[in-house]
């Protein structure tokens, strides 16, 4: 009786005291003024973040579609515990001021130092929990925290780190997929064949279709999707820690057992239309998937509460007021001023600098693409046709302005033999924020094994013709050589010099980053590679990121040069082949990239910020 009188009294102060209603409007859009600023300057100082995260999800639906749904969910949860929210006392707690600002700090670092975009979202995800910390105080913190946690689920993984973990996750599935289609396939009257992660499709028509190859060497696909549904489920479902812990462990077993089904479902639809096995269609596919995982986390949570059911809810405590909130004081005008202050003095900061950190797409100047060098050369001609990839295929190279050509040799070389290679490359422009392909996972991806290295050799050149560049900048004197392309046989215009790799010199040769390869139908070979970068060059892809995004630099832009052949008996072997060739070829190549001294100058492209002024 006590307590039914005391909800009355405290609906009727709400409801028949005008003052009381009157306050309460005037706290509202107080409340609703304070928290409209600090919204404000989240948003402009971490808005570039979240367009990127944007272009991100928007690019790669069927990888970070699901980013999209992480910020509504979260607010789903805190809209569950609003009851618990209203009746909890809020309060300033001023050391949540330090977590506030070494999210800022790291958010600081992450754009201008290491330039990671997943490193800046959980600066950001940091930052917040500092803010809901010092404006709401530890008490408050212990019903958001898991939705603030949940964000991160939203933020996409660096390419490198997802590569690593899913790329083992994939050849599992690929060979799952392989034994459902065989066992099918024996009923069904057609077989299966698998190499790396490519299966072929074999019906008995002599029908062949191959699957995964647009995907081949990048990884499992969703896998942070069924994470994120699988916290999902975990958070909805169960209050017990372990059985949330098992739900979220479960993410990469959900997700190779989903990318059998969809590798099966993929095969069978060949051979209704292979249209549905690609594009858009393969896609879709992959998404709808989602809801037979949502059955499969149900059903495992079936299993958890067998092994213990959850406690029983608690009885709903009565229905209360709110706990008055007033927002505003000192901890409100701080956290207003650091985020207008650091995002005002970011860009600031980042103008005064002349740091760009949204690279612009840069071209030769005469867009001269890679297929246009020469198929014959002193020493070499193309054997066959170029290779043209599907545009399944191309959407995962993220590039149409490639050339894979395989060369032999005019005259016998070793062994009285004329040996063969292939030549690889792939020019990628603008936003540098991708891990290069390259053979240690491509051909493990086909179905070769890496039997040895990698090993940096040295690529043996004739440096002979090589003359010092003249009107090069002052950093790059003495490191900046040219050399004359061949009037007989060059695309470009024979007769005159281009512009060779920075820091390519006849004391400083070339390197490939060389490993060697074996497969039961392939045999064995040696693959290299190398990159040309904003002018320079490295035989590392790791390396290759931070020269190409260099911040300085409005532009980016950065080449993959691979040669591999089955024909190389050894690292030096291939090295003094990929010599040969780029003797005659290097020239062409570079006729086919910006000019980074004409970069650097300011004379190309004609928008360059660092164009002189009286430059026409």
């Amino acid at each position: 009786m006590w307590q039914s009188l005391e909800i009355a009294t405290v609906t009727t102060m709400g409801a028949d005291n005008p003052a009381r209603s009157l306050a309460d409007a005037a706290g509202s859009r107080r409340a609703l003024v304070w928290v409209s600023f600090v919204v404000l300057g989240f948003v402009a100082l971490f808005f570039r973040w979240f367009y990127v995260q944007h272009l991100n999800s928007s690019t790669h639906v069927q990888d970070w579609g699901h980013a999209y749904l992480v910020l509504p969910f979260s607010g789903y949860l805190v809209w569950q515990k609003r009851d618990a929210i209203a009746r909890t006392a809020v309060e300033t707690f001023w050391p949540g001021l330090a977590p506030t600002l070494l999210g800022i700090a790291s958010y600081f670092f992450c754009v201008v130092g290491i330039k990671n975009h997943m490193l800046q979202g959980l600066s950001i995800v940091l930052t917040i929990f500092g803010l809901c910390l010092l404006l709401l105080g530890p008490r408050m913190m212990r019903l958001l925290f898991v939705p603030i946690a949940f964000l991160c689920l939203g933020i996409t993984v660096s390419e490198i780190i997802m590569i690593t973990l899913t790329f083992p996750l994939q050849l599992l599935a690929s060979q799952g997929g392989y034994v459902g289609l065989a066992l099918i396939g024996a009923l069904g009257g057609f077989t299966a064949d698998v190499s790396g992660n490519t299966i072929t499709v074999i019906g008995s028509s002599g029908f062949t279709f191959p699957l995964n190859i647009a995907e081949a060497c990048s990884g499992m696909r969703m896998v942070v999707a069924f994470a994120a549904l699988g916290a999902a489920t975990a958070v909805l479902s169960t209050t017990i820690w372990w059985q949330r812990v098992v739900l979220v462990l479960l993410a990469p077993v959900v997700a190779i057992f989903l990318n059998i089904l969809r590798v099966i479902a993929l095969g069978l639809l060949s051979f209704i239309d292979t249209k549905l096995a690609s594009g858009e269609a393969h896609t879709f596919i992959g998404t709808v998937l989602l809801i037979p995982g949502l059955f499969i986390y149900l059903g495992i949570v079936w299993l958890l509460h067998k092994a213990q059911a959850p406690p029983a809810d608690r009885l709903p405590r009565p229905t209360r007021s709110a706990v008055p909130w007033t927002p505003g004081g000192a901890a409100w005008i701080v956290v207003v001023l650091v985020l207008a202050g650091s995002a005002a003095g970011m860009k600031a900061g980042l103008h005064y600098s002349k740091v760009y950190l949204q690279k612009k797409p840069i071209y030769a100047e005469d867009n001269r693409a890679l297929r246009a060098i020469p198929t014959e050369t002193e020493r070499w001609i193309r054997v066959g046709q170029d290779h043209i990839e599907s545009a399944d295929n191309l959407e995962v190279l993220g590039t149409d302005n490639y050339l894979t050509r395989t060369y032999r040799e005019k005259s016998p070389g070793k062994g009285n033999e004329r040996r063969a290679v292939i030549l690889h490359i792939a020019y990628y422009t603008g936003m540098i924020d991708t891990v290069p392909h390259v053979p240690d996972r491509c051909m493990v991806a086909a179905g070769m094994d890496l039997v040895g290295g990698p090993w940096t050799v040295r690529i043996p050149m004739d440096t002979s013709g090589m003359l010092p560049a003249q009107g090069v900048p002052e950093r790059l004197a003495g490191k900046v050589f040219t050399t004359r392309l061949s009037n007989q046989w060059s695309t470009a215009g024979g007769g005159r010099r281009v512009n060779l790799p920075f820091e390519f010199t006849p004391s400083d040769p070339l390197a490939l980053r060389v490993s060697k390869f074996a497969g039961k139908q392939m045999g064995e070979r040696y693959a290299g590679y190398f990159f040309i970068a904003n002018g320079g060059w490295r035989s590392s892809a790791e390396d290759i990121r931070l020269l190409a995004f260099d911040l300085q630099n409005v532009y980016a832009y950065y080449l993959k040069v691979q040669v591999d052949s089955m024909d190389a008996t050894s690292p030096e072997e291939l090295g003094e082949l990929a010599g040969s060739l780029l003797d005659d070829l290097l020239g062409e190549i570079m006729t086919c990239l910006p000019d980074w001294v004409k970069v650097e100058n300011g004379t190309w492209p004609p928008d360059n910020p660092r164009r002189p002024k009286d430059a026409k």
